[in-house]
């Protein structure tokens, strides 16, 4: 596990009492700003403000890109002469797609014009069998801006991940704080992780002509029920979790949960797997325990179905995947008498594509904004980047989206849930 602690600080003074002791007086945390949004809402265009306020530096570490409005706003930066550079997984699921290539082949060749050393693109992966991967993919999501700020988000730069607002997308939720500290972290993740020494990282080259077909996509189509535009508010502590080993970190955001959880997920499947076996998946069981120790939780997975369109589950198949473990947690809660509820999204009526979320709000006072998904392999072998932010202002703008998407997947919620729920209309106001 690599989990990082991070405050916005003043100095502390340090007085040397001896040669090998020092005494180091209390540091006092003060809050930072940070914006928030949600795909598909606002969450393209926090990206693209993020990355437009850049005066220094660029770093971008992404699973996948294809966005035009984004990769445009990174080429303006490139033309402007920054020190521009990215990091990209070279075999996501499924293969580097064609509009992929076209997006990396038009901010290469910006590059090149440039002729800078402080510019490229660095592929994650292996160019031949006899090669070895540090993780099996890169799927972090985060761009630090001139060594100060850092966005870090659920969603991939593409056409789903950060559409335009207006318009139907995934559910995600994106995070930039101003914090240096933080900045500093993921700075040296990044350098790190593009060390050509460790044998998995090449830098990009050309491979096709730019077509029109990577700017001339038919559209994303109009949403029409509520939407949440970003806002500003404070961060009093940050928690930086990565992934490979990451479930102690998740464990121990679940773990801080006193009165009430809500989890939002891509994936989190029942069981996990090791080499003789398979086993319940820990994030499972933590939940669980949560709500033994009598924590509310109210899971959120998303609909599979969206992936299966010739696979529809019907009651004589055995459940699989999230619906398998919202059928585990559903039969738990009724048979321990737990405060614990599990949902699958209802993509049709909240109108969002599917769930590419990785989100937990805790007690109304801290939200976890993530890559990582409920997965083996996403916890234990993939890079992945993680933020919880301690701020009742986060928790007051994700919960009413958690609350949409929860409200609008089933029935209302239990009575037991409701006094939580008339929580939300006591939050801070949020400044625009």
């Amino acid at each position: 596990m690599e989990i990082k602690r991070n405050r916005g600080r003043i100095s502390a003074l340090v007085i040397s009492v001896t040669s090998t002791l020092a005494l180091f007086l209390p540091v006092l945390a003060f809050a930072v700003p940070a914006r928030f949004a949600v795909g598909p809402d606002s969450n393209q265009s926090l990206l693209l403000n993020s990355i437009q306020s850049a005066q220094n530096e660029l770093l971008i570490n992404i699973y996948q890109i294809d966005t035009p409005a984004v990769v445009d706003a990174i080429i303006e930066k490139v033309r402007q002469g920054l020190a521009v550079n990215l990091l990209v997984e070279a075999s996501p699921v499924g293969g580097q797609g064609h509009t992929e290539k076209q997006a990396l082949n038009e901010i290469k060749r910006a590059m090149l014009s440039r002729s800078s050393n402080h510019q490229a693109i660095y592929m994650m992966g292996v160019q031949s069998r006899d090669e070895h991967r540090r993780f099996r993919f890169d799927h972090a999501k985060y761009v630090v801006i001139d060594g100060r700020r850092a966005l870090i988000s659920s969603e991939n730069f593409t056409s789903t991940g950060h559409t335009e607002s207006g318009k139907i997308g995934n559910r995600g939720w994106d995070t930039v704080i101003e914090d240096p500290s933080l900045a500093q972290k993921l700075t040296d993740l990044f350098h790190s992780d593009i060390d050509p020494q460790a044998g998995d990282i090449y830098e990009y080259e050309t491979t096709e002509s730019v077509s029109t077909q990577f700017r001339n996509r038919p559209p994303q189509p109009l949403r029409e029920v509520q939407t949440f535009p970003e806002k500003s508010g404070e961060v009093s502590e940050t928690t930086l979790v990565t992934s490979p080993n990451s479930l102690d970190g998740i464990t121990e955001v679940i773990r801080s949960a006193r009165h009430r959880l809500r989890v939002e997920e891509m994936s989190l499947p029942l069981n996990w797997r090791d080499s003789q076996t398979s086993f319940q998946d820990p994030i499972v069981t933590e939940l669980i325990r949560a709500a033994d120790r009598g924590v509310q939780v109210q899971v959120l997975l998303n609909d599979e179905q969206v992936f299966n369109h010739h696979s529809q589950h019907n009651d004589a198949t055995e459940a699989r995947g999230n619906q398998q473990t919202v059928n585990y947690l559903q039969r738990i809660a009724r048979e321990q008498n737990l405060p614990l509820q599990a949902r699958i999204i209802d993509v049709n009526a909240t109108q969002i594509t599917y769930i590419h979320n990785k989100g937990m709000i805790v007690d109304d006072q801290a939200v976890f904004v993530s890559s990582i998904n409920g997965t083996q392999n996403s916890v234990k072998n993939n890079r992945e980047v993680a933020v919880l932010l301690h701020s009742r202002d986060a928790a007051a703008y994700f919960s009413p989206v958690f609350d949409f998407d929860w409200s609008h997947s089933g029935p209302n919620a239990d009575d037991l849930m409701g006094a939580y729920l008339l929580l939300n209309l006591f939050n801070l106001r949020l400044g625009d």
